[in-house]
């Protein structure tokens, strides 16, 4: 899977200073995190979905 950095653009330099997944679940298991960055670095790019129609009009009832 491609790190989340990639949809953001950012450079390389950018993105080495960030944190890989697996020290985030490291981060999360050490109790150093709740877990949300990890969340974000690994389902961030399902935000940019479309909601299906049938699922948005029951949501919308």
């Amino acid at each position: 899977m491609a790190h989340a950095a990639a949809a953001l653009s950012l450079t390389d330099a950018e993105c080495a200073a960030l944190p890989s997944v697996e020290e985030e679940i490291r981060a999360f298991i050490d109790g150093e995190t709740n877990g949300e960055p990890l969340l974000h670095a690994l389902y961030d790019y399902v935000l940019d979905e479309p909601i299906p129609a049938r699922l948005l009009e029951t949501l919308l009832r």
